[in-house]
């Protein structure tokens, strides 16, 4: 049927990727090497290798600083492998509300005013813990962006690597839950529905906050206020859904024991003992929140004192 050659065919592959490894490096340094790359008349091939080379050194060097170090060890460690484990909990919990609802739908549930309550508030619950996954992972892409640098290719890759891995080898309680059988060997909830949570609520918007943080550094004092306020009354609402999210949403690490039953012996009651640690976890993906606050006072004094 004719078509390109396997030559063609890498050269316009190899010759596509050179555009896109070359906005790696400065525009003024991308101009001059892809300007040198063309009047030497150098093949695709032989570009792309050019331009890899080139942009391996340069990030090679910004990582010699302090500040793409910082982001591995705050951001893409602990708060991507957070995010991971709490939007693969929350997928499998509103998992099984929509395979309740949307595969074994009846007008009964609108119908009875109780059933009709009990699915409002389940579907705000879901809508809620969304816009959580939502806004922290913007906050984390933001401040990842801006502290990062040139090197925030590759930070940005490593934070997208520790979302999709970080919960590999473990399940969930609602995943061992012989009841819930039905629902997750379904192929959509049991395999994609976690994977396109993870990649709508915490990826793209976590790629979008880097590319806002990349180009503006830092917010201004009011819009960097109120998104504080905000992300604070929005953590601390489901402050409990997160501590209860990595205790039984991330088995198979062999944790210590981070659940205790109160004075009433049921767990997942009001007077559960909480291992301190879990009590911290809210902290880790507010803190992104708290950076962007500070980098906002900081800018704002700068501009009194210039």
């Amino acid at each position: 049927m004719g078509g390109l050659s396997d030559g063609s065919l890498l050269s316009q592959v190899c010759g596509g990727l050179v555009g896109r490894v070359s906005r790696l490096l400065e525009s003024n340094e991308r101009e001059i090497v892809l300007g040198d790359l063309a009047e030497a008349d150098t093949n695709e091939t032989q570009a792309l290798r050019e331009v890899l080379g080139l942009v391996i050194r340069r990030q090679a060097g910004l990582w010699l600083g302090w500040r793409p170090w910082l982001g591995v060890a705050t951001l893409v460690l602990p708060v991507g492998i957070l995010l991971s484990v709490l939007s693969r909990w929350w997928a499998d919990g509103s998992a099984i509300h929509w395979w309740f609802y949307v595969n074994n739908w009846t007008w009964g549930y609108v119908e009875s005013a109780g059933a009709r309550s009990d699915f409002v508030n389940a579907v705000s619950a879901i809508l809620l813990t969304y816009i959580c996954l939502l806004c922290w992972s913007w906050t984390t892409g933001f401040v990842l962006g801006s502290m990062s640098g040139r090197s925030i290719g590759v930070t940005g890759l490593l934070f997208c690597v520790a979302v999709f891995v970080g919960t590999l080898g473990t399940t969930s309680t609602g995943r061992a839950n012989p009841g819930n059988a039905a629902v997750f060997q379904l192929a959509f909830y049991g395999v994609w529905f976690p994977w396109i949570l993870r990649t709508f609520l915490v990826v793209i918007p976590a790629l979008r906050g880097m590319q806002k943080g990349f180009r503006n550094g830092s917010l201004p004092m009011f819009p960097a206020t109120l998104w504080v306020i905000f992300m604070t009354a929005l953590t601390a609402w489901e402050a409990r859904s997160i501590e209860y999210g990595v205790i039984f949403g991330w088995l198979g690490w062999h944790l210590p024991r981070l659940l205790s039953p109160g004075p009433d012996g049921f767990v997942v009651s009001a007077d559960d003992v909480i291992d301190w640690r879990v009590r911290l976890l809210p902290l880790v993906v507010m803190w992104p929140a708290g950076w962007m606050a500070a980098c906002a006072g900081l800018r704002r004094w700068r501009t009194w004192t210039e």
